[in-house]
């Protein structure tokens, strides 16, 4: 419940705990929270389809890396509202709509108190905080361009552009009451489950078993038949199995497919997101004479080079697609003792009668899932792309009649 009945204690104690969490804060940060705590959302919302555009807008142009760790946290002094971070549709802890709901029936809501209730609050509050001493940048100026906005009848102001900058705040305010019954439950447990499949090591990250059916079937249909799959016994992420494709007389050589990695969903951004799939599998081609039973690296890192490339992007806010490169090692060594291959380029991948393989759609509107052939570098090949392109380094390897990987081929770039 909103309250004017405010200590000295209290009002310090929270500015303490702003500063220590936001070390870039102005007075116009600090006011900010603390009318959001007592006043809720800044308007009335009347317009659904305007807000959700603009939250569209703001999860398509926003990064999980540029976004704060929480999920959550409560404003100001007395915690009658929540900051709910867009964290938590962006990694489908809550729905989009489930947000939307949330923010709007907080913002319409009847309990607002009165402009004139929140300057007396306020009055109340900066003179504590005069008291404190702090030394914050702007600090009269801020204080006179809150008394010039309230003195009008206003309240809402942005944030700082030091605290914009240091640690771009994407949020929804909702009231705490909302909150506590609609999303907290939701959010929690997500961060629950989530802790206790990392440790029992129970995927976060799968296909149905009617998806298993229909993407086993699309490999054979572009790799051909496959009876051995390399089955995943732990997986704390995506579960990743192995379709072993043997050679034949047309393709003497073996064909491993990854079937698992497109259950997770990449965040591509907005501009490519008309042209490249958000699911990927990932394809190797090995000779016919590989130790696919071997557990020394010298033979087993092409395995390893394909569940590091499925899971590089797991629980990150990056993707991968055509051309992109990978180096393979920390610290840029070769991937073993037997050749000079330190890293990677993910490539178009090439079917059993020589067609590119397109694109997987589970149905009309279903998931669409790309393959992409990962083809090893040297680091020299790798440098060449970084400074020239894939495609002119494909002229000098004539990539497509050499996917199939050979340990001790030709550096193209020396």
């Amino acid at each position: 419940m909103c309250s004017l009945l405010l200590s000295a204690q209290d009002i310090e104690g929270f500015v303490n705990r702003q500063m220590q969490s936001y070390p870039k804060s102005r007075l116009l940060d600090l006011y900010k929270s603390c009318f959001q705590d007592f006043m809720g959302a800044e308007h009335l919302v009347s317009d659904r389809q305007r807000v959700k555009a603009y939250l569209d807008e703001e999860l398509d142009t926003t990064t999980l890396n540029e976004l704060m760790p929480w999920n959550y946290e409560p404003c100001g002094i007395d915690s009658n509202y929540y900051r709910v971070s867009i964290r938590t549709v962006k990694e489908n802890v809550i729905s989009e709509d489930m947000l939307l709901d949330a923010f709007i029936r907080s913002a319409n809501s009847e309990k607002r108190p009165s402009v004139e209730t929140w300057r007396e609050r306020w009055h109340k509050i900066i003179g504590t905080i005069d008291r404190m001493n702090l030394s914050l940048p702007h600090y009269q100026d801020d204080k006179s361009f809150i008394d010039s906005i309230l003195s009008v009848g206003k309240y809402a102001i942005s944030h700082s552009p030091e605290y914009r900058e240091a640690y771009h705040p994407h949020y929804r305010i909702v009231e705490r009451d909302i909150f506590e019954r609609a999303l907290k439950p939701l959010i929690e447990k997500t961060k629950t489950n989530d802790m206790k499949e990392k440790e029992e090591g129970i995927p976060q990250y799968f296909y149905s078993e009617k998806e298993i059916e229909k993407i086993s079937a699309y490999i054979e249909k572009q790799y051909g038949k496959f009876d051995v799959v390399g089955h995943e016994w732990v997986s704390p992420d995506i579960h990743c199995d192995i379709a072993i494709v043997p050679p034949t007389e047309v393709s003497p050589y073996y064909k491993l497919v990854t079937m698992g990695a497109g259950a997770y969903k990449m965040n591509i951004p907005l501009k490519w997101k008309s042209v490249v799939c958000n699911r990927a599998e990932y394809v190797i081609f090995l000779p016919k004479d590989w130790n696919l039973e071997s557990d020394k690296e010298e033979d087993y890192w092409p395995i390893r080079m394909l569940k590091t490339i499925a899971r590089l992007v797991v629980g990150t806010d990056s993707w991968l697609g055509y051309c992109h490169t990978v180096q393979l090692t920390k610290d840029g060594s070769p991937v073993a003792g037997n050749t000079d291959l330190n890293s990677c380029v993910l490539t178009k991948s090439i079917g059993k009668d020589g067609q590119e393989v397109k694109p997987f759609k589970f149905g009309l509107f279903g998931k669409e899932v790309a393959f992409y052939q990962i083809y090893p570098l040297y680091p020299e090949e790798t440098d060449f792309i970084l400074k020239h392109s894939f495609d002119e380094l494909t002229e000098r390897l004539d990539i497509e009649h050499t996917l199939v990987i050979d340990i001790h081929r030709k550096n193209a770039c020396k």
